[in-house]
């Protein structure tokens, strides 16, 4: 600190208000960039939708009936395996039928 700044104060409060006035600047910069980021995003959204709709399928394409439908056979197989096995020692007749539901699926 020098005597120039106890004997002209204004000086020394210069330098506040150019880090106050660059921090605003700072600050509406900023704003304004998101102001454009947000009107080009809500003018291009169907595009950009369309974009990431592609990417998506690209990535997880989907399944055709049939591999639906031998997912589903498969788990319904694996289910009734499940109950056999779970009812052998309390019921065995019911295990059997289960048994040989699952080798019909």
């Amino acid at each position: 600190m020098s005597f120039l700044n106890i004997a002209l104060p204004t000086t020394a409060s210069w330098a506040t208000s150019d880090v106050v006035v660059s921090g605003v600047t700072t600050t509406l910069q900023l704003f304004a960039c998101l102001v454009v980021l947000t009107s080009v995003f809500f003018t291009f959204r169907p595009l950009l939708s369309g974009i990431a709709r592609a990417f998506w399928v690209s990535l997880f394409p989907a399944r055709s009936r049939a591999q639906e439908t031998a997912e589903r056979l498969l788990r319904t197989r694996l289910t009734l395996r499940r109950l056999a096995n779970d009812s052998e020692l309390s019921s065995p007749a019911m295990a059997a039928e289960l048994q040989a539901m699952s080798a019909r699926t």
